[in-house]
């Protein structure tokens, strides 16, 4: 069995880790549109705002305390507003393909998410 949390991070730095599992890396994934990503976000880390044109999300926090924006895509500006919103522990957020998202650690220590792309 190969675990995440076990898996050296592939990105580091003061504001956290990013670790990767995808077919290159979890064997099982091999022929599957899949990948998931353990974040780890020091006291104050961002993941700083970004989108996936070509994937869904969710993401589910397992630790700390942690806060979403989800911004609209182009194309939903008129029916979608930007929304910020704490994250509850076990909670799993959808953010929907090509809109634009961020995570920043609003607690005293590490915040922990495990996310799923779908592809």
């Amino acid at each position: 069995m190969h675990l995440i949390d076990s898996t050296t991070p592939q990105f580091s730095n003061s504001a956290g880790s990013q670790t990767i599992a995808a077919s290159n890396n979890f064997p099982i994934l091999v022929g599957w549109w899949m990948t998931t990503f353990l974040i780890n976000l020091k006291e104050n880390g961002v993941l700083e705002p970004h989108w996936h044109p070509n994937s869904a999300e969710l993401s589910y926090r397992i630790r700390g305390r942690a806060r979403m924006t989800i911004f609209p895509s182009n194309s939903d500006a008129d029916s979608f507003t930007v929304n910020t919103f704490t994250v509850d522990l076990g909670e799993i957020v959808f953010v929907p393909q090509g809109f634009m998202h961020d995570i920043e650690n609003i607690g005293n220590d590490d915040a922990k998410f495990i996310i799923a792309h779908s592809n």
